[in-house]
């Protein structure tokens, strides 16, 4: 029930969303989430891949994101983070990749 209202508020947001057996991911390259995104988006239980536009994103809320159980891929778009703090979200489990402009 949890993800069925954070995914009905990332689409009233303008993000997106691919939840079916093979995969599930969700996409907010289009809209400018903040932390408190972040934080909504971290409540999905089994959500395996993550784009997002990092614009107005800390690097708390990219680690939140980043140690999101089972998250196998976190790209970011509009990247602030310096590479040892993209370094520190690898550790934490996900491939992380970096789209530049």
């Amino acid at each position: 029930m949890a993800n069925e209202a954070t995914l009905e508020w990332l689409l009233e947001t303008g993000g997106s969303y691919v939840w079916e057996d093979e995969i599930f991911a969700v996409t907010a390259l289009d809209i400018e989430l903040d932390d408190a995104g972040a934080q909504r988006l971290a409540t999905l239980a089994g959500v395996e891949q993550i784009a997002i536009n990092a614009k107005r994103l800390s690097f708390e809320g990219l680690r939140i994101l980043a140690a999101i159980p089972e998250l196998a891929s976190l790209v970011i778009s509009e990247c602030p983070l310096s590479e040892a703090q993209l370094e520190q979200l690898r550790a934490l489990g996900p491939e992380v990749d970096v789209i530049v402009d």
